[in-house]
């Protein structure tokens, strides 16, 4: 949790290596409200490597069980997969072009 209340923030993320080499993450929310679970699984879903969301994912379920916050971890869950849906589907979304797949230049 958050030491300071005044401060509006939601959710950290902080990733950092330590002397051996080893990454780490520190997972920070300032409570388990259905809002704040969906907007920290956006923060996830734009991590751009997998292994960094997948880590991120893990721990932060391995945590909300561990403190009994099974319905806030059901919320991220869902979101996390809404959101990569989402994305994939923008990936195959066909790009505006006006111009047309054959060009009558190619059918000479």
């Amino acid at each position: 949790m958050f030491e300071d209340k005044e401060d509006d923030i939601e959710s950290v993320l902080t990733f950092y290596i330590k002397d051996d080499g080893s990454t780490h993450i520190d997972i920070s929310l300032s409570n388990y409200e259905d809002d704040t679970m969906i907007n920290f699984a956006k923060l996830i879903s734009n991590l751009s490597l997998p292994q960094l969301q997948l880590e991120a994912i893990t721990m932060t379920k391995d945590g909300l069980i561990e403190e009994g916050n099974e319905n806030a971890c059901e919320i991220f869950l869902i979101e996390v997969a809404k959101n990569a849906v989402k994305n994939k589907i923008n990936d195959f979304k066909p790009k505006e072009d006006n111009e047309p797949c054959i060009k009558p230049s190619d059918m000479f």
